[in-house]
């Protein structure tokens, strides 16, 4: 369980290349994760140039679960992904995830 300070909330980044086949899954894991915790929070899914359907997987995602934005940086680029991804984020903290390395225990 997770404990934050009175009026906090988390978000959690996933910069996602090339992941039509996790995302799904990891990012369902996290929200039905963190929801046991009942304290507010979004996920920001920031696909970064995939040539996949990364970006529908993302979309789809944002429509089923109200806590799950979904955007896309456009380019092959990490960095810029994860800068874009923390920049939108609205959490008082907030946690970077990989989709396939990801872990709520470390929250």
């Amino acid at each position: 369980m997770l404990l934050l300070p009175s009026g906090a909330s988390l978000s959690i980044v996933f910069p996602a290349y090339q992941e039509e086949q996790y995302l799904a899954a990891a990012v369902t894991d996290v929200v039905m994760g963190v929801r046991l915790w009942s304290v507010p929070f979004q996920v920001v899914v920031v696909e970064n140039g995939s040539r996949d359907a990364t970006m529908a997987v993302a979309a789809d995602l944002a429509q089923r679960f109200s806590e799950v934005v979904a955007m896309s940086t456009g380019t092959a680029d990490y960095g810029k992904a994860l800068r874009a991804g923390l920049l939108a984020s609205n959490g008082t903290y907030v946690v970077n995830f990989d989709v396939d390395l990801y872990d709520l225990a470390f929250v």
